[in-house]
């Protein structure tokens, strides 16, 4: 039985919110913490976020770190992240997106996966590279990390979405058409 949850910012922006009791009562084996839209707002401290985050605005809480630490200390529930390489009004993005993703000079989604996996070992990635190919990604040097080398090696799933053309093709589990 697998659940994915999505939780925002605004939602997390009160004292009350206590993320390792709602972690005991759900019945969920799975949550997926949808912790980088599109809009680049990432839910921990990341040093490539330049200071947008849930730590240095809003309620001040590196969220997936609570929802890490919720999801370790329950026998049953495993953690997922929600990772959109992408961020539709980044100017470096747009640049690039411009050039038909020929120029690279927006890094920070690839990036700041590998800080996720470092940082919080989740055991589910739902990534989400759309918009562009996965070369400019760089989708299969970190599948190859992932796997090989990465502190979650053996018991991550991932999904199908990491670049064009690969929806349906390539990941742990497809979920094609996902919107």
């Amino acid at each position: 039985k697998w659940t994915i949850f999505g939780i925002f910012n605004e939602l997390l922006s009160t004292q009350n919110v206590n993320i390792a009791r709602f972690a005991r009562n759900v019945e969920w084996d799975f949550f997926c913490d949808f912790q980088t839209p599109c809009a680049g707002f990432t839910l921990w401290p990341s040093p490539h976020s330049f200071s947008w985050n849930s730590v240095d605005v809003g309620p001040a809480r590196d969220i997936v770190g609570e929802f890490t630490q919720a999801a370790k200390q329950s026998s049953r529930i495993k953690l997922g992240l929600y990772h959109s390489f992408f961020e539709w009004f980044n100017p470096l993005f747009q640049l690039d997106s411009k050039n038909n993703f020929s120029t690279r000079n927006y890094i920070k989604g690839t990036a700041e996966l590998y800080e996720l996996v470092n940082r919080y070992e989740p055991e589910l990635i739902w990534s989400d590279g759309d918009p562009a190919p996965p070369e400019y990604w760089q989708s299969q040097e970190f599948l190859s990390w992932l796997y090989n080398e990465s502190p979650v090696k053996d018991t991550v799933v991932v999904n199908d979405r990491w670049g064009f053309g690969t929806p349906c093709k390539h990941g742990g589990f497809l979920n094609c058409a996902d919107r």
